[in-house]
């Protein structure tokens, strides 16, 4: 599927799963984990996208340094809030990079 995207839109375009996958993992296999609850889980989500897409716009920076900086804040800001949820970490560092 991921390649059919890739075909389609001149290597322009993917499918970015990698989060997901570990997103599951805890929402199925470790329901009553704090980092697995709903809360976690959605505000993570939303707080870890939005400060990668921030930092993605700040293309005097190289890549590697987006994505290293989307991770640290994304993860202290989880950290102060009490919504600490590792696959929001994640989706941090590949968002970050400008090409999602």
């Amino acid at each position: 599927f991921n390649e059919g995207i890739g075909n389609a839109s001149d290597g322009e375009a993917s499918l970015v799963l990698g989060p997901f996958g570990a997103l599951m993992t805890l929402q199925f296999g470790l329901t009553a984990a704090p980092a697995s609850q709903p809360r976690n889980a959605i505000l993570g989500q939303i707080l870890s996208m939005s400060i990668a897409l921030c930092i993605s716009y700040a293309e005097r920076l190289k890549v590697w340094l987006r994505q290293s900086l989307a991770t640290a804040i994304s993860v202290a800001c989880m950290s102060k809030l009490g919504i600490i949820h590792p696959p929001a970490g994640a989706a941090a560092l590949l968002f970050a990079s400008g090409k999602y």
